[in-house]
């Protein structure tokens, strides 16, 4: 068998087949050199790791030492929150565990040095327990306020014990007497000393002791003042010898407890202090020592990096002269493969161009039985395939171009019937907004008329009460004028007998006569006058109570009537929503006739842009060769007049050159 007619498959088994075997053999030379480079690595990797451990965990011990120092330097810190088992540390388990022994196994040399570090390291964490357990959290700057604090309230009884001794009546003894005001009250609820309390519970229930005497030594002043104000020295001193001076101890005591309190943690945070810098930092160097003495020692008994590199230069000179054999081989390999597909792949690309100019009679001359071979005979089948699709295309485009010219002369009679009944349906819709603007101007006339009528009914009943009130207020007017004309009448009397009396009276009772009867003239000219004034109100009652009874008839017809016009203009409004509904519908009616007569205009203009790609699909299907005899030329579509479009219409124009552009790329792409 020829190498030209063996498969491409077998071509790339043979070529690859040897690369790859070459390729092994690099890389199992590879491998073996790796694995001893691997190896090597591996105990530098480790002995660097064991350097890197120990500067670790010297670190590690550096910054638990740290730990120590900030519990005893900084007043925030309360307890020691360290690892005071050896075993526990991460150093300890280290030591105690495969670590250890891992490293002692790649560098026995560094098993007594390792031995060393067993009794400084437990002693170092010793350090710690003890600071632990005799270390309390104090502030040195309490006592010293306590103390203070006791020596001022000594020095307040003192001040008071000279106004006792003295023993001269005064009105104000001048010392501190609110307990909240003086030195210690202001310190003992600060918020400083609130949280210290909160803090330390023990040193809080102490303090609570001090509150209570506290507060009653202050406030006995008031009654020691009280008796020196009256004078009573006797009295005042024998108060200051039975209830402030024990008051004054009391107070001294409490504060006596709260220093030794404080003063025990101080004396426990001292002797932390001494555990620290005598034990704890003296282990901590020897430990450092050691550390530094692994580090120097390993270097000398394990494998160093530039061992490993020189071990590691050898392999890869043996890999590259190898690999540079592999490439060679490849390469002629490569050509030989590449020359015989790219000869008759370019045979194809010549076939290709002519079928690309039309030319569909062109012939390929590959004859092989590889794949290449397989796609030529392929190509050949492909082209007579195309001769029979290029003949139908042309045949069917012959039918398209006819039924788009029946279809276009439909759709133009559509449009025009669609246009039609638009115009109706615009006359219709304008003479319903004129009804409905009707319809809205008696809503509003019947609204105001209601409020009018509803305005007069209200006004009426008012009126009415008003009539009602007028008749109360003349009645009341008849009764006062009835009292009158009694006054007049009894004022005539009256008259009469002063008249009498002065006629009894003779020469002496002239002027008083004279009086009394111009006092019965005058009487009898009120009851005359008050007469007619009844007779009038009487009249003007009668009246009053007509008016008011028809006005009371009258308001039940204007409230009937202002309920009328409501149900008016009910209606009124009801139509108004009714004819807006139907003015709505005719509307979108109006607009669904213009967008079908549109849509039918669109339709006509696609039916024509369709008979022309018909023909133009018809002309370019013409480009192709097929050795066939030439088809009689098809009649050429008659064009139809353009139609007047609004401008709606000429969008569905843009649309059908839309379609005529996208059935041209759809054959490009074809």
């Amino acid at each position: 068998m020829s190498w030209k007619n063996i498969k491409l498959r077998g071509k790339f088994i043979i070529a690859f087949g040897l690369v790859l075997g070459l390729l092994s053999l690099v890389a199992v030379w590879s491998i073996s050199g790796i694995g001893g480079i691997v190896e090597n690595a591996g105990e530098v990797i480790e002995g660097n790791e064991l350097r890197t451990n120990m500067n670790e965990k010297y670190v590690q011990h550096l910054l638990w030492a740290e730990k120590i120092a900030t519990l005893l330097t900084d007043d925030e810190k309360a307890e020691l929150r360290v690892q005071t088992d050896h075993f526990k540390c991460k150093f300890g388990q280290w030591y105690y565990g495969e670590g250890r022994k891992r490293a002692e196994d790649i560098a026995p040399e560094l098993k007594p040095i390792l031995a060393k570090f067993e009794r400084p390291h437990n002693e170092l964490h010793e350090s710690a327990i003890k600071i632990k357990n005799v270390f309390q959290q104090a502030d040195q700057s309490l006592s010293a306020k306590l103390r203070e604090a006791k020596s001022d309230h000594l020095t307040w009884a003192h001040q008071v014990k000279d106004y006792v001794v003295n023993a001269v009546q005064v009105d104000r003894i001048d010392v501190t007497k609110d307990p909240r005001i003086c030195a210690f009250g202001k310190w003992y609820f600060s918020d400083e000393m609130t949280n210290f309390k909160q803090q330390h519970p023990e040193f809080a229930s102490i303090a609570r002791e001090i509150e209570i005497p506290h507060e009653k030594l202050h406030n006995s002043i008031y009654t020691l003042e009280s008796y020196f104000s009256q004078g009573q020295i006797g009295a005042a001193k024998n108060y200051y010898m039975s209830t402030l001076k024990p008051q004054t101890y009391e107070v001294i005591d409490v504060l006596d407890k709260m220093i030794a309190w404080n003063d025990k943690r101080v004396a426990g945070m001292r002797k932390a202090n001494e555990i620290y810098n005598n034990e704890t930092q003296k282990k901590l160097a020897e430990m450092g020592k050691l550390f530094n003495e692994v580090i120097t020692e390993s270097g000398n008994y394990l494998m160093t990096d530039q061992v490993m590199l020189d071990q590691a230069s050898s392999t890869r000179s043996g890999v590259i002269s190898l690999s540079i054999i592999a490439l060679l081989v490849g390469i002629a390999l490569a050509i030989i493969i590449a020359m015989g597909i790219i000869r008759p792949l370019t045979k194809g690309m010549v076939f290709a161009k002519e079928i690309s100019g039309g030319n569909l009679m062109a012939e390929i001359d590959v004859y092989q039985e590889d794949e290449i071979g397989e796609l030529a005979q392929a190509m050949r089948e492909m082209v007579d395939k195309l001769k029979s699709i290029i003949n139908s295309i042309i045949a069917g485009s012959e039918n398209i171009a006819s039924a788009s010219q029946q279809m276009s002369s439909s759709s133009q009679q559509m449009s025009q019937g669609a246009s039609e009944q638009a115009s109706s349906a615009e006359e219709v819709s304008s003479s319903m907004e004129e009804m409905a603007s009707n319809i809205q101007q008696n809503t509003d006339n019947a609204n105001e008329t209601e409020k009018i009528s509803s305005k007069a009914a209200e006004e009426v009943s008012q009126s009415n009460k008003s009539v009602k009130q007028t008749v109360d207020s003349m009645k009341n007017i008849a009764q006062k004028i009835t009292i009158i004309t009694e006054i007049a009448r009894q004022t005539n009397i009256l008259a009469l007998n002063a008249a009498v009396e002065a006629a009894r009276a003779g020469e002496h009772g002239k002027g008083f006569a004279v009086v009394a009867e111009e006092v019965r003239k005058l009487a009898a000219r009120s009851q005359e006058a008050a007469k007619e004034i009844e007779e009038t109100s009487r009249s003007s009652v009668d009246i009053a109570v007509k008016s008011g009874e028809m006005l009371e008839a009258i308001v039940p017809d204007i409230q009937k009537t202002a309920r009328l016009v409501q149900e008016i203009s009910a209606a009124n409004n009801e139509m108004t929503g009714g004819a807006e509904q139907v003015n709505g519908a005719l509307q979108q009616l109006n607009q669904v006739t213009q967008q079908n007569a549109a849509a039918s205009e669109e339709l006509a203009t696609s039916s024509e842009e369709l008979s022309s790609q018909a023909e133009e699909l018809k002309t370019t299907v013409s480009f192709f060769s097929t050795g066939s005899e030439n088809r009689s030329k098809t009649k050429t579509a008659r064009k139809k007049p353009p139609i007047a479009k609004t401008q709606s219409h000429q969008t569905g124009a843009d649309k059908g050159i839309a379609l005529k552009m996208d059935n041209d790329d759809e054959f490009h792409n074809f």
